[in-house]
């Protein structure tokens, strides 16, 4: 899989149409990720056939006690720096912007690599910052029974949930380009701007809330 994921990548890459970014960027002449392509579909097999490759001395790696306590604890944090690191890696961005540093340069020069090395500590600190920040927020809630009527917490739920994905929608449809200018754009065929997003995202938090309220502890 290691091998013919590569040999296929470098063909496709090469020889094809496909350009080497796996992920997407302002201007490029054809995106890997929207939709997927063949490319993206070789460079998944090419790194399945390396995990594959790694994954008995990993094993052993992770039967140390103390490796194996780290990954948990790395991993009980895993989805809350998800979530966060684009907005740290935003920050740094900014205020290097803001300090009057060329973040511009070529990708193909070492120097332009040595800079994003440069900034990792920045970033890496950010992260952490924001981990233990917003860590609580992620934590399940504590065992208890729930009460009240099954359907209505359903009901609350799925309201929250399909607020959340309408008002996420339409943040990366129109941005916050419409809190002046009025911009309008469209989420399938509703209309939608800023406001109407930033609603239904309140809204998906209230209704989560009230979903939440029928979960008691118990004594």
């Amino acid at each position: 899989m290691l091998g013919l994921g590569a040999a296929a990548l470098l063909a496709l890459t090469t020889w094809g149409p496909y350009g080497w970014s796996m992920v997407s960027y302002d201007g490029e002449p054809l995106s890997n990720l929207a939709p997927p392509t063949v490319a993206l579909l070789a460079f998944a097999c090419a790194q399945a056939g390396l995990a594959l490759l790694l994954r008995a001395p990993a094993r052993r790696l992770l039967e140390r006690r103390r490796v194996w306590t780290f990954v948990v604890a790395g991993g009980a944090v895993a989805m809350t720096a998800f979530l966060w690191h684009f907005t740290a890696l935003v920050a740094v961005h900014a205020a290097l912007w803001g300090a009057g540093v060329d973040l511009a340069g070529d990708p193909t020069v070492a120097s332009f690599w040595w800079a994003k090395l440069a900034m990792l500590p920045a970033f890496l600190g950010l992260v952490a910052m924001l981990v233990v920040a917003w860590r609580r927020f992620d934590r399940p809630p504590p065992r208890g029974t729930l009460a009240g009527p099954s359907w209505r917490r359903a009901t609350i739920a799925a309201g929250a949930v399909v607020c959340a994905i309408v008002g996420t929608l339409g943040f990366a449809v129109v941005g916050f380009r419409g809190v002046v200018s009025g911009y309008v754009g469209h989420v399938a065929v509703l209309p939608m701007n800023v406001w109407a997003a930033a609603a239904l995202t309140a809204a998906a938090i209230v209704l989560s809330r009230l979903a939440m309220a029928h979960l008691s502890r118990r004594p």
